[in-house]
């Protein structure tokens, strides 16, 4: 009988990005993670704003 991988995965961002949140879904079976990073102006960095 074949073995079936399942793949549970979660976007992490500002409102799940603190170690008890990560812990919480990595028990409930989340294995990847995917990071949502705040857009960022190329501008504002060159400028060091």
């Amino acid at each position: 009988m074949a073995t079936i991988l399942i793949e549970t995965i979660a976007a992490l961002g500002h409102a799940s990005g603190s170690k008890p949140a990560i812990r919480n879904l990595v028990a409930k079976g989340v294995n990847i993670f995917k990071l949502n990073l705040p857009a960022v102006d190329s501008v504002g960095l060159r400028s060091g704003e």
